[in-house]
């Protein structure tokens, strides 16, 4: 995405900070060399404090699991 736009990573959104743009154009790099190894990207999120991580197929999943529906966010009653 960086090179359609002809910018880096952390200027398409808008990070500031120098050491966490640096931070996240690496983590960006690191990704996309990972996926054009053939590896597929997993969605984790740690929602419950089992060793075992949930995986998940997309974002939305990840984020319907986390409580995040239609645009709003409502924390599970534990």
């Amino acid at each position: 995405m960086s090179k359609l736009y002809k910018a880096r990573p952390s200027e398409l959104m808008g990070i500031v900070d120098v050491y966490t743009a640096f931070c996240f154009d690496e983590a960006c790099a690191y990704i996309t060399s990972k996926i054009k190894q053939g590896e597929e990207p997993v969605f984790v999120a740690k929602e419950n404090k089992s060793l075992e991580k949930p995986h998940y197929s997309s974002l939305k999943d990840m984020y319907s699991a986390m409580g995040y529906k239609n645009g709003s966010y409502k924390k599970a009653v534990e």
